[in-house]
């Protein structure tokens, strides 16, 4: 796995910044893990995070 499409959400000043991007293994922090996923849905509290609607405070990052 050399690359992966990723939902990643930015905080910014006034706000986040919400977009799907490609990403390698090298753009992970130190003890993040992957797995390999065929199908997958988003959840009530990512919705939230991503609506920007949620308190998101990118707790362990």
């Amino acid at each position: 796995m050399d690359r992966f499409k990723a939902l990643l959400i930015s905080k910014e000043d006034g706000g986040q910044r919400v977009e799907w991007t490609e990403m390698g293994v090298a753009d992970l922090m130190p003890g993040d893990v992957t797995v390999r996923v065929s199908h997958s849905t988003i959840n009530y509290k990512d919705g939230l995070a991503i609506t920007g609607r949620g308190r998101w405070s990118g707790a362990g990052r």
